[in-house]
Order: C-alpha cells, then sequence, then structure tokens
C-alpha cells in the first residue's frame, strides 16, 4: 500500500472505531433504564377520561335603536317695525310787538300873528322822550336866547346851540350838542302864559314832547 494513502486511512479507522464503542455504551445505558427483567409484565396502560367543555354560545345583544330627535321647528318671527314717534311742536309763542308810545295831544295851537313873537329871555328847556332810546326820561337845559326880528340864536355855552326863525308864535329851532354829536330840532308855540310848547325830535333817533319855560 503507498504511503500517501496510509495517512489517511489509520485516521479514519480510528474514528470509526471510536464511533462503534460510543455507541455500544449508550446502547447498553439506554437498556439498563429503559429494559426491565423478562419475566415482569408491562402495566397495561390505563385509559384517562377526557373532560367535555360544553361550549354555550352567548346570545348576540340586540343593538338598542336609539331615539330619533325630531328638530323643533324654529317659529318664523317676522320683525315688526315700530314707528317713530313724530317730534311733539311745542306752541311758539310769537314775540310780543314793541308798544309804539302814545303820541303827545295835539295842542291848540294860538291864532298866528303876522307879527312874529318875542322868543328873547332866559329859558329853561325840558324834553321828555315818548319814542327811541331813552324813552320815558326827562332831560332840561337853561339857555338863553336872543332874537333880532324873525332871526332866533342863543344856547348854553358848551352844551347846546340855537339857530332859528321866528313866524308869528312860533319857532322853529334847531339845536346841537358838539360834544355828543346830537343834532335834532324843535317846535315851539308860544302861548298866552309867556311859555312855549312844542316837539323835538333828534338823530339817536328818539322824539318827544318839548315846554320852554321862562324864567327872566
Amino acid at each position: 500500500m503507498p504511503q500517501g494513502l496510509n495517512r489517511y486511512l489509520l485516521p479514519a479507522a480510528g474514528l470509526l472505531l471510536t464511533f462503534l464503542v460510543s455507541g455500544a455504551i449508550v446502547f447498553a445505558v439506554a437498556s439498563f433504564f429503559l429494559g426491565g427483567s423478562d419475566d415482569e409484565a408491562s402495566p397495561a396502560p390505563t385509559a384517562t377520561a377526557t373532560p367535555t367543555i360544553e361550549v354555550r354560545s352567548s346570545p348576540t345583544p340586540t343593538p338598542t335603536r336609539l331615539a330619533t330627535l325630531t328638530p323643533t321647528p324654529v317659529p318664523n318671527v317676522t320683525p315688526t317695525s315700530t314707528p317713530t314717534p313724530a317730534p311733539t311742536q311745542l306752541p311758539v309763542t310769537p314775540a310780543p310787538l314793541p308798544t309804539e308810545p302814545p303820541r303827545p295831544a295835539p295842542t291848540q295851537a294860538p291864532p298866528v300873528t303876522s307879527t312874529p313873537a318875542n322868543f328873547a329871555g332866559v329859558w329853561r328847556i325840558a324834553d321828555t322822550v315818548l319814542q327811541g332810546r331813552g324813552a320815558g326820561q326827562t332831560f332840561t337845559f337853561e339857555v338863553s336866547i336872543t332874537q333880532t326880528g324873525n332871526a332866533i340864536q342863543g344856547g348854553a355855552a358848551g352844551v347846546i346851540a340855537l339857530a332859528g326863525t321866528a313866524a308869528g308864535n312860533i319857532a322853529t329851532v334847531e339845536f346841537s350838542q358838539p360834544a355828543l354829536g346830537i343834532t335834532g330840532i324843535f317846535i315851539w308855540t308860544l302861548g298866552a302864559d309867556g311859555n312855549a310848547t312844542g316837539t323835538f325830535t333828534s338823530n339817536v333817533p328818539n322824539s318827544g314832547t318839548s315846554q320852554l319855560i321862562r324864567l327872566r
């Protein structure tokens, strides 16, 4: 046998021998534990009762039907417009109209003479305002009057100046108050008692009665 082949066969034979010895030992041990004497009878197998389990099917619960809610109809409310009350118009009381002061009653003029009356002298002028600014008030002045023919002039220095004419017993005299910027006119009628009465008007504006009372 070639030397190379011996090198592979010897180990294989040793391995096979080891396997056989191991198998014999395992078989002997198994026979000892599993096998008994030939005279002993093997025990008869005993039947074991198998418990019966009764399976009961539980009834499938019937699903509860939920009550169907019927929606309550909402009443259709139509908005009602409330009429706005008309504003009550308050009665308008008309403003009282200004009452016109009574005009002085015309005096009976003495007969007019062709010869102018004498208005020269010292007089007190008393004017009472009946219409316009200062109505109800009385203003007085002391004046000195000179007369040449029918021409009249005079007054009170720094207070009032007079200039006019006389026709019979009627004198028409213009006046001015330079310090106050007032101008106007007197119309006097000389009476039998030596005093004169009449009217005045001015640019204030106002008007009223005027008396010419002789002082001397």
